[in-house]
């Protein structure tokens, strides 16, 4: 009796705590509404676009409200807030806050683009190649790549790459693929990274460079281009490039079939591997590349686009 007393006292505690922490943050919810709307009633268009962002991403879902936040974007916009026009686009492409009207947010997009916003300037670019709302336009697209690009987007860089390399939209050009490819693996990119260790390794548009090629190679495979993990894997195992290590090979080929579980071959180097492994090490081995694959995609996800509700 007094056990089931003292679990009934503590869950009252429990919630009774939740409870206080959540009026806590409305109460903060409203106080922050509160300024952001005073002052962009006053005319302040930064103000009026934080109050837009935070009414779209971060109040607590009972207060979000996408119609008054279009209506704010739209006062922000006009008074040529950077990065307004790139957020109405998306709520007129999703038809959020606003009727979806596939003219309207092709207008705002390119309003965002002409003022450097790098993701507007990709996702023009990304409908200049496919037809999407404008005439496939393979010229317009590597000029939108080209700005996306500059303004430090890293897929717009490496989409830009590919195209020099195959002489798409552009004259072929490995030298400025190279150099494209770079500007991404700089950027975190990791196929731009994978790219770059195959470049350092066959001489392609630069002389070879084995050292770098192994460097490229590794980064690649932490940024989470299965390939690139397969690859060191298999170096490893077979005493090519690196020197035989069972136990690291074991790791990068336990990454990779975590990556793409339904490539069945692998599973041969994978036993290659565990011969001569102690339990220990096979153990080890898993645990390290459960642990790896997590925060490979766990970083992945840090840098997704943030979604509209």
């Amino acid at each position: 009796m007094k056990l089931t007393t003292l679990l009934f006292n503590l869950l009252l505690a429990v919630v009774g705590s939740s409870l206080v922490i959540h009026a806590q943050t409305l109460s903060n919810e409203d106080e922050i509404l509160r300024n952001l709307r005073l002052r962009a009633t006053e005319g302040n268009f930064v103000s009026q676009y934080e109050l837009a962002h935070f009414l779209l991403h971060q109040a607590s879902k009972q207060r979000r409200d996408p119609i008054e936040a279009a209506k704010w974007l739209h006062y922000s916009a006009e008074q040529n807030h950077p990065n307004a026009p790139y957020l109405l686009y998306r709520l007129y492409q999703r038809g959020l806050g606003v009727p979806k009207d596939e003219k309207k947010a092709l207008y705002w997009l390119m309003k965002a683009a002409e003022n450097h916003e790098k993701m507007a300037e990709y996702d023009l670019a990304c409908r200049y190649m496919n037809g999407d709302g404008v005439p496939v336009d393979e010229q317009e697209a590597v000029r939108w790549l080209t700005r996306s690009a500059k303004d430090l987007h890293v897929e717009a860089a490496y989409q830009l790459a590919c195209r020099y390399e195959k002489g798409q939209g552009v004259s072929q050009s490995q030298d400025e693929a190279f150099k494209w490819f770079l500007h991404a693996a700089s950027g975190g990119h990791g196929m731009a990274r994978y790219r770059l260790s195959q470049a350092y390794e066959t001489g392609k548009g630069m002389p070879k460079n084995p050292g770098k090629a192994v460097v490229s190679l590794m980064e690649a495979a932490e940024s989470g281009v299965p390939e690139a993990q397969l690859k060191i894997g298999l170096f490893y195992l077979n005493d090519h490039v690196m020197p035989q290590d069972n136990e690291q090979a074991l790791r990068w080929l336990l990454v990779y079939e975590l990556s793409m579980p339904r490539d069945l071959q692998v599973r041969e180097h994978i036993v290659k591997a565990r011969a001569n492994l102690s339990i220990k090490q096979q153990t080890d081995a898993q645990s390290w590349a459960t642990s790896t694959h997590f925060q490979i995609e766990l970083r992945k996800n840090l840098y997704l686009p943030l979604e509209l509700d």
